[in-house]
């Protein structure tokens, strides 16, 4: 619903006619009280659930009155910590001390996972309802999060010293509401080996592939663990950013995290990438490079709508059902709102290619008198007045 919007702690309906935005209720989610980056809605088995993503992931329900109950929470201890500026919430503490006696009050390290889902239905932690991955490493450490389609989770983690994807769907819900998740001990013996560092954000396209900001390249890889197509992706979020080169059109740079996914054809998806230096990249969940947004900071220029600016962590991307038409929020100091044309008339199309020996032969000597040039060493006279 493109009239729907979530900002500051709110929920906001929209008047396009109008130019015009009232806030209609205040969320009061304790996920808003740690930060959460960004927000997905999510219609499922007739009901409406948000998902917060950031470092970790809130699963919630909005209710009648516009205000949500949150269900259930996943992600890495380390990131949840950080997450809550270091001051995590005693329940959480205790039981991360009760499963890890050896490791007391080391709830901050990097590894372990955890999951909590709200049993009693009161919407708030109790310490019984805390589930540590007592066997996994790296579970879901990703800084910005895992974005999901729907309430199935699937993350990265390293389970015995093998990276390996974890699959958690929900069978029915308990009589609080909330997701009825698998135990994460059970979840990590069912998982799925890959072949790619597991601290990377991720997406999820309609037909259960995870795609991966993976650097040097973006991976997407099936629901039984097959990689399906990589993209070359350097220079992958903020600090590797700062080595990248000037923009190139169909390079991305600093791509950070997945804003949405909507539906584009029958064989994929499309989705959108913020970068660190305010370009926005957008792709198909196959594997293809469609276009870019925005212009790059470093570049200069006036300001103006198109210039979203670096370090743009926010944001959110969708087709809405009211309408059929693309919508991105850009994310930043502002809340910016864009419907973005020419998507709609995307239209996929196939051949065959063929390259003959003498071709591939000829790129080579191309690709290396580039570099050549490229790589020569230049120098300057500076002379004293």
């Amino acid at each position: 619903d493109h009239t729907r919007w979530i900002g500051q702690g709110g929920l906001w309906t929209l008047d396009f006619e109008k130019k015009s935005a009232q806030c209609v209720s205040i969320l009061k989610q304790r996920a808003g009280d740690h930060g959460s980056m960004h927000y997905r809605f999510v219609h499922q088995d007739g009901r409406t659930f948000v998902i917060g993503f950031g470092g970790a992931t809130f699963i919630s329900e909005l209710k009648a009155d516009g205000t949500l109950r949150d269900l259930a929470l996943i992600g890495s201890t380390h990131r949840f910590s950080f997450m809550c500026n270091w001051h995590p919430p005693k329940e959480f503490v205790e039981a991360f001390d009760r499963a890890y006696p050896q490791k007391a009050g080391k709830h901050a390290d990097k590894g372990p996972g955890m999951l909590w889902i709200d049993m009693n239905g009161d919407g708030e932690f109790q310490v019984e309802e805390f589930d540590f991955s007592l066997t996994t490493d790296n579970f879901a450490g990703a800084y910005w999060g895992q974005d999901y389609f729907d309430l199935t989770l699937r993350l990265p983690a390293t389970v015995k010293g093998k990276r390996v994807l974890i699959t958690l769907k929900p069978e029915g819900y308990h009589e609080s509401g909330a997701p009825k998740y698998p135990s994460l001990g059970k979840a990590a013996e069912n998982s799925i080996p890959i072949a790619l560092d597991t601290e990377v954000e991720t997406t999820v396209d309609r037909f259960g592939n995870v795609i991966f900001n993976s650097d040097p390249h973006m991976k997407c890889f099936a629901p039984d663990g097959r990689l399906l197509w990589t993209y070359p992706n350097r220079w992958s979020g903020v600090h590797g950013s700062h080595n990248a080169p000037l923009p190139e059109i169909g390079v991305t740079q600093g791509a950070l995290f997945f804003l949405g996914t909507a539906p584009l054809d029958d064989k994929s998806d499309v989705f959108v990438m913020n970068g660190n230096h305010g370009r926005f990249f957008v792709l198909t969940s196959d594997g293809l490079y469609l276009d870019e947004m925005f212009k790059d900071v470093r570049m200069g220029g006036v300001l103006d709508s198109h210039l979203i600016g670096g370090e743009c962590f926010g944001g959110f991307f969708a087709r809405s059902a009211k309408d059929g038409n693309f919508y991105l929020q850009s994310g930043h100091t502002d809340y910016r709102i864009f419907r973005l044309h020419g998507l709609d008339r995307v239209s996929r199309s196939d051949g065959k290619l063929e390259v003959t020996a003498a071709q591939v032969s000829a790129a080579e000597r191309n690709l290396s008198a580039k570099l050549a040039q490229t790589s020569a060493k230049k120098e300057a006279r500076a002379h004293r007045l």
